[in-house]
């Protein structure tokens, strides 16, 4: 479908009267779309496939530093508070064994 010069002068002034000016202006700097300028959902399908190959890697590599951000906190919480429960019962034989040699003396 080709657009000749008095088409495209005939269809800006209906425009105008339908629309106003602002609105002809927006709608006339469009070029006319075709069957073939259209995208077609297996063209999408397929770039979407190809997207998201690319992007799998690094979502993986994302993915496993999340988990090492969750994980390693952890352990290094449960060493401490490990460490604190020896420290607690060493303490707490240390002031038994005081108190039994205060009471026998």
């Amino acid at each position: 479908m080709s657009y000749d010069g008095g088409s495209v002068v005939h269809q800006r002034i209906r425009l105008e009267e339908l629309v106003g000016m602002s609105g002809a202006e927006f709608s006339m700097d469009r070029l006319p779309a075709r069957w073939n300028d259209e995208a077609m959902t297996s063209e999408l399908d397929f770039r979407q496939s190809a997207f998201e190959a690319r992007i799998d890697p690094y979502v993986e590599q994302l993915e496993h530093r999340f988990d090492l951000f969750e994980y390693k906190p952890l352990s290094l919480i449960d060493r401490r508070l490990c460490a604190q429960a020896w420290m607690l019962m060493w303490a707490m034989l240390a002031m038994m064994a005081v108190v039994i040699v205060a009471v026998r003396l």
